[in-house]
């Protein structure tokens, strides 16, 4: 992956191991970071150029160049990074259709995070981020969505 002006992805993740140590020396030891997604812009200024609608569809058209989950994997070795917790890998085909089993499948995969910096850190997560290996599909399964869905619909 090439640098830009704005510095390479190495040097990216020493910026942040930096704020991490800075903030260990001041005592706050519950801080830390895990990488979850490695974008490759060519070309970072342009979407940034643009109005509030324009950025959101150059994302949504596929503008955000996500590394395949290999590439990802071979990146975040090669930088000595830490990756966000993987939970299970199976066919698309065979994750439920509908808002209720939706949320039953979250419940039953993603119970508490994994991702707690120590024993006093609250154990809710967010949800899971559901993708194939090549990321040309994200979608994201958020506890906050089915737990509002339902009051919605009545």
């Amino acid at each position: 992956m090439a640098g830009t002006a704005h510095g390479t992805p190495a040097e990216f993740a020493a910026a942040f191991r930096r704020l991490v140590t800075v903030f260990r020396q001041q005592g706050v030891t519950n801080v830390g970071y895990r990488v979850f997604d490695v974008v490759r812009l060519t070309d970072h200024e342009t979407p940034l150029t643009g109005s509030a609608e324009q950025l959101s569809g150059w994302r949504e058209s596929g503008g955000q160049p996500f590394v395949t989950e290999d590439a990802l994997q071979a990146f975040t070795r090669e930088h000595g990074l830490e990756t966000t917790p993987r939970i299970l890998e199976q066919d698309g085909a065979a994750l439920p259709k509908d808002l209720e089993g939706a949320s039953a499948w979250l419940r039953e995969h993603a119970p508490s995070t994994r991702c707690a910096l120590d024993g006093g850190a609250g154990k809710h997560p967010e949800g899971i981020v559901v993708r194939t290996r090549d990321r040309r599909t994200i979608a994201k399964l958020r506890y906050e969505d089915y737990e509002r869905t339902p009051r919605v619909k009545r």
